[in-house]
């Protein structure tokens, strides 16, 4: 990765997971329509975000995350 520091690190990572989730989450919807049940939306976030981390282990993602970015860095605060 680019050296972005490590803070720059960290908002990468963050904009990839909130642009993947919220992908998901778009699709997701168009499935599962929410009909204004606050509660089903959350449970859909969740099961999405579940789903989002196991599949981020079994592309080895983070992994190449951990290596190339911030995750396993020692910081300096």
């Amino acid at each position: 990765m680019a050296s972005t520091g490590y803070y720059g690190s960290v908002l990468i990572e963050a904009l990839v997971v909130g642009g993947v989730l919220a992908a998901l989450m778009s699709m997701a919807i168009v499935v599962f329509p929410l009909e204004e049940s606050p509660q089903r939306a959350a449970f859909l976030g969740f099961v999405l975000g579940v789903l989002t981390h196991v599949s981020f282990e079994m592309t080895k993602a983070n992994a190449f995350y951990c290596k190339n970015g911030a995750a396993c860095a020692p910081r300096n605060m």
